[in-house]
């Protein structure tokens, strides 16, 4: 029975040391394990802490970008309404320049138109039945070039002056106390023109 009892015993040591070294194995898995699975933990707090800071970076770009669409929207209104308020500025400068122009036209052409009627005519009888025919203008206007028709005992003169680089054509009907008459000379001094008027031979 002794002998039975021992070596029951050296047994169950046997399976004591083989169950004893399998749960030490059990038990450095198990904190290898836990040390893998704490790496792991810390592994994923870093990871949520990461996108924590990326998603407050990416709010932060978003708002940012809100700001400077915000920014370009005030821009471009700001901008649109000087635009329309220089066109309109624009617009009302040039009625007005229009309307002065037009004014000025006016009042430039009646003074155009006026000022050729300042001229005279003085018809002299020399000897030999010789008539002088002289037509003094405006010293402002320059001779550029005259015309006579005669008929019967009329002449009508033409001269075409200018003044400013602005042309005017004064005309003026002559009656002389003869018949038959030709021009004998033409004088161009200065503002005036003298004609000398006599029978054709």
């Amino acid at each position: 029975m002794a002998e039975e009892d021992r070596g029951l015993t050296k047994m169950e040591y046997h399976t004591y040391k083989i169950v004893k070294v399998d749960n030490d194995l059990r038990k450095i898995q198990i904190q290898n394990n836990e040390a893998e699975i704490s790496k792991m933990k810390n592994q994923i707090i870093e990871i949520e802490l990461k996108k924590q800071e990326l998603r407050k970076e990416l709010e932060c770009q978003a708002q940012q970008l809100n700001n400077l669409e915000e920014e370009i929207r005030i821009t471009k209104s700001k901008t649109d309404s000087e635009i329309y308020k220089l066109q309109n500025e624009l617009s009302s400068f040039q009625q007005r320049y229009i309307k002065q122009e037009e004014n000025n036209e006016n009042i430039f052409s009646q003074y155009e138109q006026r000022q050729p009627n300042l001229y005279f005519c003085d018809i002299k009888k020399g000897s030999n039945d010789i008539t002088f025919v002289k037509i003094v203008f405006h010293y402002d206007f320059k001779i550029e070039k005259f015309d006579i028709q005669i008929q019967d005992n009329q002449v009508d003169i033409a001269v075409n002056l200018e003044r400013n680089e602005v042309s005017h054509i004064i005309k003026h009907l002559v009656q002389i106390d003869q018949q038959n008459i030709q021009c004998l000379a033409k004088v161009v001094q200065a503002n005036e023109i003298t004609f000398q008027f006599g029978q054709a031979s």
